[in-house]
């Protein structure tokens, strides 16, 4: 089972991307399970999700403690070092970025392997807007190949008419520009 864990800031739309996600995965026939869970302190507001995809029927409804992926749509989101507890030491980290891997190491010590994409860049771009969540869902296809990213594309244009064209170009654009960075030993 395929466990992910992303980390959000209210409003760029970690909700839409994690359902997104299980219903492609759910059209391919496979088992999946999503869910966000906002949370706040006193330092600043945000939002968890939560997303399981398997080829087994799926019997954890949990929150996921030690998940194989984390994505992180806010950079300054790692800073905090909640955000990649519990990683599996297999794990991976995908964050929206416009740095190369080998800076992300050096400035916030994550030694797990990397993806990163400027997500910012292609959601403006290509969206005309900051709303980050699809193009860093085309990042987790790309990392872990949970769902094919062909199976999005009727889904985006069922649910959005013809502005899920330029939604799947930019996960399509995400995908392509992922860069992936193996774990430092």
């Amino acid at each position: 089972m395929l466990e992910m864990r992303f980390h959000a800031r209210p409003g760029q739309g970690l909700e839409a991307a994690v359902e997104l996600l299980t219903l492609a995965a759910r059209a391919e026939g496979k088992y999946a399970q999503g869910f966000t869970k906002r949370s706040s302190s006193s330092k600043e507001s945000s939002v968890r999700g939560f997303a399981r995809v398997d080829e087994q029927p799926i019997t954890v409804n949990t929150e996921i403690e030690e998940p194989d992926l984390i994505v992180v749509l806010d950079e300054g989101l790692l800073a905090h070092r909640e955000v990649t507890k519990g990683l599996k030491p297999t794990g991976i980290v995908i964050l929206n970025t416009s740095k190369a891997p080998s800076q992300i190491r050096g400035a916030y010590g994550c030694q797990a392997t990397l993806g990163v994409v400027a997500a910012d860049q292609i959601a403006q771009e290509i969206l005309g807007t900051p709303l980050v969540n699809f193009p860093m869902l085309g990042a987790v296809i790309k990392v872990t190949q949970a769902v094919r990213l062909e199976s999005l594309e009727p889904l985006l244009m069922e649910r959005l008419g013809s502005g899920g064209k330029k939604i799947f170009a930019a996960l399509q654009m995400a995908y392509m520009e992922t860069v992936i960075q193996e774990r430092e030993t």
